[in-house]
């Protein structure tokens, strides 16, 4: 993986090599390049610094000009169809970087077009000489990050919030209504940000800056949920099997070690499976705790591990190691996330990077499987007569104020909403509308949320599915995918999700709800799958999710946390 910082001005330069390898080193400890290109009025600075993955040699270098002089490009991520690419490209390739793939690409066929041919994770800002364009794109699960910033006749692009706030491009100062969401729903879904005036592009997004011009797009927005699969004689579990054990072999491919990031549950060991079944030992890791509390999953993972006769690295954590690295945790997430898993996670990559630079992980299957307990609700709502709907909905009302907020009361009032978008935020709130006005924030429908449901609503007559197709676009690549980048970039390491692989995650989404979920079932062709593939007591074991222990019992911790709000929030907040 690497780090990405861009500013296009007006005015004279404010970058320099030192400045990007001091903001984004961690992301790129390899090597470190920077560039400036002048056209007409306007000055563009464009720094990387670089994970070496594939092609080790400065072949891989960055910022990389395509070979006809028109485009420079700066790039995170992997491209797993690499291969195939370069196969349909009349291009004399110097080396075998993907970064080299993707200019040419863009070069040969329009940065519109290469984006519909890619499959991979990605984060990347490419300027067209010829146009003096500077476009920013994010992958279609928003599996890596890219923020921006607008101020006067000054763009901004990066990887990290850190690069703009270090180097005093913009002011930190929080947006109400950002906040109140994330009251709401524990993340900021985007392309909004906790900070006022700092945007992330939005997962599958293209944005463009041509002159005083700004155009979003949102390529794979506009045909998803795609229509059910046909019916006929193939097996779709045996299908499912055949795409996903592909999509590990494309995402193994890599120059330096490569690992597992091995839970007690079925995600990762289907991952760690599908690598051994290619004959690769891939070392496996797990975090657990010292207290071997129900949390821990070091025994569970173990017991995996010996099964399929690969190596694993276990690691337990006392409370006070959890607590200890609470402020480096806040520093490198950059924008708050409502779970204390992060800590666990911060130990775990620190662990694998000790012994690999890549790590596949398991996440990525819950969301467009129905994998929570939420999901199997929706699944309940959809199917309810209207009359038991509103009488659960007439229960709920007359619940006493202090159960409203039970994560049970939330769902039980759910059931009972008949928008099934008002239905979807009811089910994730933290706080409701009565708690936010008590605070004096407002608590609209986030207008990301509300576009996005207006797209799913047009492809889609399952409320389940919608709903479904909605967490993969927010909440996973707003939450969860985006402090796991963070914390493993924090540590050098290139962390791979094979069920969000483009390929994957288009059949998953063509499958009936049904086959994903039903009020009483979740990932049912997963674990149909799983059944065919692993020993039955992995597949039996109870889902976890990576909780840690209640920490919020030990006053250190509470002390710890309050220390870092203003950390989180930024000076000038108010």
């Amino acid at each position: 993986m690497c780090g990405i910082l861009a500013l296009l001005s007006v005015g004279p330069p404010r970058l320099s090599e030192q400045i990007v390898r001091r903001s984004l080193n961690h992301r790129g400890p390899d090597a470190c390049g920077y560039q400036r290109v002048r056209l007409g009025g306007k000055l563009l600075e464009l720094g990387h610094t670089r994970l070496a993955i594939r092609e080790l040699t400065d072949a891989g270098a960055q910022p990389m000009w395509s070979r006809d002089g028109r485009w420079l490009l700066a790039y995170n991520g992997e491209l797993y169809n690499n291969e195939r690419l370069r196969e349909r490209l009349a291009v004399d390739f110097r080396g075998s970087s993907d970064t080299e793939t993707l200019v040419e690409l863009i070069a040969a066929a329009g940065i519109e077009h290469a984006l519909e041919r890619i499959n991979g994770m990605f984060a990347f800002v490419a300027f067209d000489r010829e146009t003096g364009t500077l476009h920013a794109a994010r992958d279609q699960s928003g599996i890596k990050p890219l923020y921006f910033f607008e101020s006067g006749d000054t763009i901004g692009i990066a990887s990290e919030i850190r690069c703009f706030t270090d180097n005093a491009l913009i002011e930190r100062r929080i947006d109400p209504d950002a906040l109140s969401t994330y009251l709401r729903i524990r993340y900021v879904p985007s392309s909004r940000t906790l900070l006022e005036g700092v945007r992330r592009v939005p997962p599958g997004g293209l944005i463009s800056w041509s002159g005083d011009r700004r155009v979003e797009r949102a390529f794979c927005y506009a045909a998803a949920p795609a229509p059910v699969l046909p019916g006929g004689g193939t097996d779709p579990v045996a299908r499912f099997g055949e795409i996903f054990e592909d999509a590990v072999r494309r995402q193994r491919v890599s120059d330096v070690p490569i690992g597992v990031l091995l839970s007690g549950g079925t995600d990762s060991a289907l991952v760690a499976a599908a690598l051994q079944r290619d004959g690769v030992r891939a070392p496996c890791f797990t975090v657990g705790f010292a207290d071997d509390s129900d949390a821990s999953e070091i025994d569970a993972a173990r017991q995996t591990a010996q099964a399929l006769g690969l190596p694993h690295h276990a690691l337990r954590l006392t409370a006070e190691e959890l607590i200890g690295v609470s402020g480096r945790v806040s520093a490198f997430l950059e924008e708050p996330l409502g779970t204390t898993s992060v800590l666990a996670m911060w130990h775990l990559c620190e662990l694998a990077r000790r012994h690999v630079t890549v790590a596949l992980s398991g996440q990525g299957a819950d969301e467009p499987l129905g994998g929570y307990r939420r999901h199997r609700f929706e699944a309940l709502r959809e199917r309810l007569p209207v009359p038991v709907a509103w009488m659960l909905a007439a229960i709920s009302a007359r619940l006493p104020a202090s159960m409203r907020s039970r994560p049970e009361a939330r769902l039980l009032a759910a059931l009972g909403e008949r928008d099934w978008l008002r239905a979807y935020l009811a089910m994730r709130t933290v706080f409701g509308e009565h708690e936010l006005a008590a605070l004096g924030l407002p608590a609209p429908v986030p207008a990301s949320l509300d576009a996005l449901a207006h797209r799913a609503d047009a492809a889609s007559a399952s409320e389940c599915a919608r709903a479904l197709w909605l967490d993969c676009r927010t909440q996973l690549a707003d939450d969860l995918l985006l402090y796991s980048d963070k914390l493993s970039m924090a540590h050098s390491l290139e962390l791979r999700v094979p069920f969000l692989d483009a390929e994957v995650l288009a059949f998953l989404e063509r499958l009936p709800t049904a086959s994903r979920v039903t009020p009483r079932r979740s990932k049912r062709i997963l674990l149909e799958y799983a059944r065919r593939r692993l020993p039955p007591q992995i597949v039996a074991r109870k889902k976890k999710g990576f909780p840690i222990p209640n920490l919020f019992r030990d006053a250190r911790f509470l002390q710890a946390a309050l220390e870092l709000v203003p950390q989180s929030l930024g000076s000038g907040s108010g």
